[in-house]
Formats: C-alpha cells, sequence, structure tokens
C-alpha cells in the first residue's frame, strides 16, 4: 500500500527509512530531515515503510502525511525486514538521487 502521490512535482532527492518498532520518533526525524532538505531542493520526498511494526508506526506515518506534504508512506504486508523494506520503496524509482536511513529511537538524527 503506497500512501500519498509524488507525481506532481520533480523530486530529485528520495530519503527511504524503513520503520519497525521506532514511531515514537518518526515526527522528530521527519521534523529535522525537513530542516536539512528543504534548504537544498523544493524536490525532495521521505519516504516511511512500515515494516509492519507492532507499536502503531502506520498510524504515525498517515498522521506524518497530513504535517507534512513531502512524506509518502508504504506499509508491506507483513514484517520483512529494513533490507526488503528498503528495496520495495525502491521499485519505482522517482528520484535522480535516492537515499536510505536507518532509524532507532536511541540515535536521533542531526
Amino acid at each position: 500500500m503506497l500512501a500519498g502521490d509524488s507525481a506532481q512535482i520533480q523530486i530529485d532527492i528520495s530519503v527511504v527509512v524503513p520503520v519497525y518498532r521506532c514511531s515514537g520518533c518518526l515526527d522528530d526525524l521527519c521534523r529535522r530531515m525537513t530542516e536539512v532538505l528543504r534548504p537544498l531542493t523544493s524536490g525532495y520526498e521521505i519516504i516511511l515503510v512500515d515494516d509492519r511494526s507492532p507499536d502503531g508506526a502506520w498510524d504515525s506515518i498517515v498522521a506524518l502525511q497530513a504535517k507534512y506534504h513531502e512524506v509518502r508512506g508504504v506499509r508491506l504486508s507483513r514484517n520483512f525486514g529494513q533490507h526488503i523494506a528498503i528495496t520495495a520503496a525502491w521499485r519505482k524509482p522517482v528520484a535522480n538521487t535516492q537515499l536510505s536511513w536507518t532509524v532507532t529511537c536511541r540515535i536521533r538524527p542531526k
């Protein structure tokens, strides 16, 4: 399931974030990524891939899509692991530059 549509604008940078047991830090992550990416380009997206996290991550992702128009959500049918989660978001390349970011709630993005 893919939520959000990036087809309307040219995407220069896609950041893919596999999400598992870290819903509590997603808002901070999106805020900080936006602070870094917005001065670089208006054409960026943050793709949060819910690897069927048991902590309600999908609800957090849906809320973040409403808050940040650059956030896209992908929800996997079951837990596949971070490598498959990253690959799932990159099946249909949109951006010129694609980055992956691994999140843990213990390490805050800076």
